[in-house]
């Protein structure tokens, strides 16, 4: 089937996850619908949360702060922040990376947000130059040979903030950092995508997985490197990009800093979309102008892989993040449909953001679809 000719019913029975993607089908469901989901992935676990705050106070006892926060100033390192220091009274320090796809107005949110919840800030060490070239060279790469690992590569420096946070975590003697990124984001049907998730957070970001997953980038990379010559070139952010750096759990950053702790907040506390919208009420955030919806809003450069996975799978992001909640019961399916309807449509008006950035032609690289 043709990804670009994807209609509503040819979605799962049961959540909204296109049929055009890898994931296998069976009488109208999707496989993660079926059987390849722990029931429990979803289910909030407050007691261990509550047990993780604690630990956190006390590893901080002592130090100049309890935590290291790494912000976007996109809707959930918001909603993080704002969770940690309103709710946990923890004393945070922000760490703040403002990529070449950055807006003017999602840079006011970080200031802004970090000014109110009386939170120091700290700027991170990551060429936006070499940024954008890299992100234009994979782009091209794509281009001529469109592919999901490539696809992934085009965003390749943005993994260079897990580097950086355990840096400035070390360097300001902070022995724990905490990160907000959400269960409902798990992405099936992307290459670096867990195959089988477990509702246990750290069998989920255990050493063990973490070393097997290894091995499967690698194997991933091998092939992208015989399919396309061209890479060769990159094989160095490749590596940073996937084995060292993909992930904060990565047996390289568990092994160069043993002593600094990384906990994925809403793996414990739940994430709850009202509260969220909440917290950026709350601080004053302002959606950017092109934005179909308050997710992923603080990269332009997301809608342009939202653009690459749409053209090759017929789905996006958003696909997924709402097939999850379908899932986990807080989304009715119908509520799902429409959103696809307005929040789901590509945002032309963000692809040209990030191609003027990249000095691409927008219309030739990814005419409308």
């Amino acid at each position: 089937m043709n990804p670009l000719t994807l209609n509503d019913t040819q979605r799962c029975d049961t959540c909204v996850l296109p049929v055009t993607t890898n994931v296998t089908f069976s009488e109208g469901t999707c496989a993660v619908c079926q059987d390849k989901l722990d029931p429990h992935f979803f289910t909030p676990k407050a007691e261990l949360l509550e047990r993780i705050i604690e630990e956190i106070r006390t590893r901080g006892k002592g130090k100049p702060y309890d935590v290291l926060v790494g912000v976007s100033g996109g809707r959930d390192s918001t909603y993080l922040l704002h969770t940690l220091v309103t709710k946990h009274g923890l004393r945070c320090l922000a760490a703040y990376y403002r990529t070449p796809f950055t807006l003017q107005v999602i840079d006011d949110n970080v200031r802004r947000m970090t000014q109110k919840l009386n939170v120091p800030l700290l700027e991170m060490d990551i060429s936006r130059d070499n940024h954008r070239k890299l992100a234009r060279v994979f782009v091209q790469l794509w281009k001529k040979k469109p592919t999901p690992t490539l696809a992934n590569l085009s965003c390749a420096p943005c993994k260079l903030v897990n580097r950086e946070v355990f840096h400035l975590a070390k360097k300001h003697k902070i022995p724990t950092i905490v990160f907000g990124g959400n269960k409902y984001e798990w992405v099936p049907f992307l290459p670096s995508a867990m195959k089988a998730v477990s509702g246990d957070p750290e069998k989920n970001y255990g050493f063990k997985r973490q070393i097997n997953r290894a091995f499967s980038l690698i194997k991933k990379g091998i092939g992208l490197l015989r399919q396309n010559a061209a890479v060769w070139r990159y094989i160095p952010i490749g590596i940073q990009s996937s084995l060292m750096y993909i992930n904060p759990h990565t047996a390289y950053l568990r092994m160069r800093y043993p002593q600094i702790k990384a906990v994925e907040f809403f793996h414990y506390s739940g994430w709850d979309e009202t509260e969220c919208n909440q917290a950026l009420d709350a601080v004053g955030w302002v959606l950017p102008p092109g934005c179909n919806s308050r997710w992923k809003a603080d990269c332009t450069f997301g809608e342009i892989k939202n653009y690459m996975f749409r053209s090759m799978m017929g789905a996006t992001y958003l696909d997924a993040f709402l097939s999850n909640m379908v899932r986990a019961g807080v989304l009715e399916r119908d509520e799902a449909m429409a959103r696809i309807q307005t929040e789901g449509q590509l945002s032309m008006e963000r692809i040209e953001q990030a191609c003027e950035i990249m000095d691409l032609p927008a219309g030739e690289v990814f005419p409308p679809i």
